[in-house]
């Protein structure tokens, strides 16, 4: 059974039409009967779709993270660990 990436929270940096990159906090299952939750950067490219990518995605700059990371502390969800289910 493969595996599945159910996104809970995003925020967004980018224009609509152009390339967006996505800080997600996600609940990874592992189509095993274990799951974890945790954050994950992706692309969405200008038609809105999520870019997979095998265990790295390329990120411009730390100002790009602090920016996403800002946004999800603001919006509530910036502080979860992994270790619990969010609300």
């Amino acid at each position: 059974m493969a595996g599945r990436v159910e996104i809970i929270h995003e925020a967004e940096i980018g224009k609509e039409g152009e390339y967006i990159l996505c800080f997600h906090y996600c609940k990874f299952d592992y189509g095993d009967g274990n799951s974890e939750y945790g954050y994950r950067f992706m692309w969405r490219d200008p038609e809105g779709h999520l870019l997979p990518v095998r265990g790295q995605t390329r990120i411009p700059s730390i100002a790009y993270i602090k920016k996403l990371v800002a946004e999800a502390e603001k919006n509530g969800w910036g502080h979860y660990t992994g270790e619990e289910k969010p609300l």
